[in-house]
């Protein structure tokens, strides 16, 4: 039992003394406050004094002593009613805006917001990599500065903690404050989510965009080669998160050493996130090029898809030289065959691309290579006859008279007759049309670029067929450059056609191909170049670009004239190739792959037809 304060004070002395009562016979006098209590909030001490209030309301004072305690379940049972009633009227205003009851943080609106920006951010990530190093950076340091405030929070807690007059008064207002943001959170409505939408389909075909990011790279190269760092969003979020890590000052102050530890990490992950996301573009660009222009299938499959078709070929050869063996219906044959012959990268290029870039088997394949096939080797026979004589001999009776008994007697006897039959001709004609004219006849829009793509690189294998001529024209030649001299393109016709053409170095030649997206023929890139520059020609062929063109003389040509070139394959046109004059003697065309190329050898003096100027 808790003993009596020996210090007891009448009512009068309580009075005289200034020292209200407290309405209770034999109550303490006031406790001057302590230190601890001195540190203790006003609010705090106010939601202290009107709880240890309640609690006096729960007891009744005695007829006896005036201290005898009631019953416990009663207390409890009244203790409940009083909290409900105290819970379900009383209102804190610090808890109005936050109903978990911890420190205020971002608005909803404000929240909203941020959720919008970073949904957006995450949107365009895919077309933009060097935001997307950025916005990963701000994540990371977002990440850490929530982490330290927590923790800066947390070591508030404990030291509130330590001091008992606090807890205790903490922990008297703990009920009242529960209650207060239970019945409040029971009627909270959660915010709606943002719902976030896909990211929007690509348009553009594969082979243009591992154009763009290949270009991205060279611009990075030339930059830092220069010695000029590229001003990324990186460098703006770096500012922003320095100035929000001034707030944690205070905590800093407090946790030195814990905070030099983790400030130093911190520096050092910026540090080197920050010089990571200047070169992100550069390797996030190196790894899709490779991946994106990489076979998918594996090298047993596309051996045995080369050697499958490697033996369709032998199987035709074979039949041209047996061909009379093997069709007895015929009586004589003709045969007019191309050179039968297929380029390894061009098959395995196509096969990869009509299968739109997923892994494929050779099993997989396997029709489709004699639809190739039969597209290539364009097979045409043709039966010709003609009623032709051939002499015989035949046997035939006739009656005689026997000279001795004068009686008429058969006698048999050959002779010579002509027998008319049809005599069949075949003429056998095999058209090899030329495997890499095939992809514009075969494929569409998205899968010429996905050949095109392949191509440029050679899958990223060129060791899978060493004796194919591609590795030299795409990998190992080395073509010369030109630099116009500055009066030249002081003329802004050529100095715009020069610029728009020099982007396409090094696409390859794919027949049919008319835009960035599909890589060019000559054609289709001399008309691509014109109409980029001021002309609305559409899209032209070789001889169509030369019945536009008014002809020039030798003496006439400057640059950014066209250059015309005929039998270079055969073709039933006069003008079979153009290119775009740079200089006197030097044009930029798409041979094989686009390149500048001199036109005083010995090939293009021969195949030469004409200069032409097309009017604007």
């Amino acid at each position: 039992m808790k003993k009596a304060s020996p210090l007891k004070f009448s009512k009068e002395e309580l009075e005289r003394e200034g020292v209200k009562s407290q309405g209770t016979e034999g109550a303490s006098p006031t406790k001057p406050p302590d230190k601890a209590q001195a540190r203790i909030p006003p609010s705090a001490q106010e939601k202290a004094g009107t709880h240890q209030k309640e609690k006096a309301k729960l007891i009744a004072p005695s007829p006896m002593d005036g201290s005898t305690p009631i019953d416990k379940s009663t207390s409890q049972q009244k203790t409940k009613r009083s909290q409900a009633r105290r819970l379900f009227f009383e209102e804190n205003p610090d808890m109005s805006l936050n109903p978990v009851g911890r420190k205020k943080g971002m608005p909803l609106s404000l929240k909203a917001v941020s959720a919008g920006v970073h949904h957006e951010l995450d949107r365009q990530e895919e077309d933009n990599t060097g935001l997307e190093a950025a916005h990963s950076t701000q994540k990371s340091a977002s990440s850490t500065l929530r982490f330290l405030r927590q923790q800066r929070d947390r070591t508030r807690q404990m030291k509130a903690r330590r001091s008992t007059p606090a807890r205790e008064a903490k922990e008297s207002t703990e009920a009242v404050e529960s209650g207060s943001n239970a019945s409040r959170a029971a009627g909270a409505v959660k915010p709606s989510q943002q719902t976030t939408t896909e990211n929007p389909t690509f348009s553009s075909n594969p082979f243009s965009r591992w154009q763009q990011k290949k270009a991205i790279r060279k611009q990075y190269a030339a930059a830092r080669k220069a010695g000029s760092q590229p001003v990324t969003a990186g460098a703006t979020l770096v500012d922003k998160i320095k100035s929000k890590f001034q707030g944690s000052k205070a905590f800093i102050r407090r946790k030195k050493r814990s905070a030099l530890l983790v400030g130093g990490l911190f520096a050092m992950l910026l540090l080197v996130m920050n010089s990571l996301s200047s070169c992100s573009v550069l390797l996030e660009g190196t790894l899709t090029s490779v991946a994106s222009a990489t076979y998918p299938a594996e090298d047993a499959d596309m051996k045995a898809a080369e050697a499958m078709y490697k033996q369709m070929e032998t199987d035709l050869q074979q039949e041209l030289d047996n061909y009379l063996s093997l069709h007895p219906e015929y009586d004589a044959v003709t045969i007019d065959c191309d050179k039968i012959e297929h380029d390894p990268y061009v098959l395995i290029s196509m096969l990869s691309a009509l299968k739109n870039a997923k892994p494929w088997t050779i099993d997989d394949v396997a029709g489709l290579l004699h639809t190739i096939f039969d597209r290539q080797y364009i097979r045409t026979e043709t039966v010709t006859t003609e009623t032709r004589y051939r002499t015989e001999w035949q046997t035939g009776i006739r009656y005689v008279k026997d000279p001795y008994t004068g009686k008429w007697v058969p006698e048999y006897y050959q002779y010579e007759v002509s027998i008319p039959y049809l005599y069949r001709t075949v003429h056998v004609e095999i058209e090899n049309f030329n495997l890499s004219h095939l992809p514009v006849y075969l494929m569409s829009r998205q899968q010429m670029g996905l050949y095109a793509m392949y191509m440029s690189q050679l899958g990223n294998r060129p060791d899978l067929f060493p004796g194919s001529p591609y590795i030299h024209k795409y990998l190992v030649a080395e073509y010369p450059e030109y630099e116009p001299p500055a009066e030249d393109l002081q003329d802004p016709v050529f100095a715009a056609i020069f610029e728009e053409a020099s982007k396409y170095l090094g696409y390859p030649y794919v027949w049919g191909g008319a835009s960035p997206a599909t890589s060019f023929d000559c054609s289709g890139f001399v008309s691509w170049v014109l109409n980029q520059c001021g002309w609305n020609i559409g899209r032209l062929g070789s001889q169509g670009l030369y019945d536009r063109s008014t002809v020039i003389t030798a003496e006439e040509v400057r640059p950014g004239d066209l250059i015309f070139f005929t039998k270079t394959f055969e073709a039933n046109n006069d003008v079979t190739h153009v290119g775009i004059m740079v200089n006197q003697n030097t044009m930029i065309h798409c041979g094989d792959p686009i390149q500048f190329t001199p036109t005083d050898d010995a090939y293009h003096i021969e195949h030469f037809y004409a200069f032409g100027r097309i009017p604007r």
